[in-house]
């Protein structure tokens, strides 16, 4: 069955439907890590920045000049469609640049890496926000998200999503220790304990891959002058019985029950957000501390 269609830029498009086998793509042991964001679309784990061609702004000066004439036009008259197709047309190639961009982005993750770790993103709650929307949906987040997704499934990939509350960008990626807050001007910053110099994005990703995997990951937690010891066997143990407030308190579980629990001895009944999040894995984070 062939189905012919066309859309609003006048082009006609023909879909049907065939069986096709995909081969998996050989197994790569390694991981990465990405962070997305708007000055670059895809920072890895590895130091690997996609820069961000921004679509929208290069063609925004055509798409003003198509959208005037078409305002001038008297609405329902020939040339005022003829008027419409074109800045149907200007829209589309807008669109297909996007796309084109992000279909080689996402076919390059999922070749160079066994898996991938990134953020649960709510780009709905993010477009709210009316100073950032329009460079946001240039960048395209969901439907990033959404080519990852199925051509994880295509070619034999992992993707794991870590909770988008962790304290990702202000968490050092070498020692550990959590900042009090990271504004979102500083794109580089030096950790007070270590005094290593990170860059955010870069930071970001190395968090997120270790979350994902929860390997490779310091003994000691330092959070904000306080030292933890990291036990995580034990702390899977209280997953899912702690109820984990957003001010980093354990609510519901007492210095007892963490007595009783040999293994458990060691975790303190309070505990810095930054810490209690890395142990337990749970939301304690709120978005705009991020």
């Amino acid at each position: 069955m062939v189905t012919v269609t066309q859309d609003c830029a006048g082009r006609y498009c023909v879909s049907f439907m065939c069986e096709e086998t995909l081969q998996y793509l050989p197994q790569k042991p390694n991981g990465s890590g990405i962070d997305l964001g708007v000055c670059d679309v895809v920072v890895t784990s590895e130091g690997w920045k996609s820069g961000n061609p921004r679509h929208l702004r290069r063609h925004t000066r055509q798409l003003r000049k198509t959208q005037r004439r078409l305002s001038r036009k008297r609405k329902g008259s020939v040339r005022w469609h003829r008027q419409r197709i074109r800045v149907a047309k200007a829209h589309a190639r807008v669109s297909n640049t996007r796309q084109d961009f992000l279909h080689k982005l996402t076919t390059a993750l999922i070749r160079q890496a066994g898996f991938i770790a990134m953020e649960t993103l709510n780009v709905r709650g993010m477009m709210a926000n009316r100073r950032i929307a329009k460079a946001l949906g240039d960048v395209g987040m969901f439907e990033l998200k959404r080519q990852l997704e199925y051509k994880a499934k295509w070619y034999g990939r992992a993707l794991v999503q870590v909770d988008r509350w962790a304290p990702t960008s202000k968490t050092c990626s070498v020692c550990g220790a959590v900042q009090a807050a990271m504004p979102l001007k500083v794109r580089e910053w030096t950790c007070p304990d270590c005094k290593s110099v990170h860059d955010r994005d870069i930071n970001a990703a190395k968090n997120i891959l270790r979350l994902a995997t929860r390997l490779g990951e310091p003994e000691v937690m330092r959070v904000e002058g306080y030292t933890h010891r990291r036990w995580l066997m034990a702390a899977e143990g209280l997953r899912g019985n702690a109820n984990c407030s957003r001010r980093g308190s354990l609510s519901g579980t007492s210095e007892r029950d963490l007595a009783a629990n040999s293994k458990s001895r060691h975790i303190p009944a309070r505990v810095t957000a930054g810490c209690l999040k890395l142990i337990l894995g749970r939301t304690i984070m709120p978005y705009h501390h991020r």
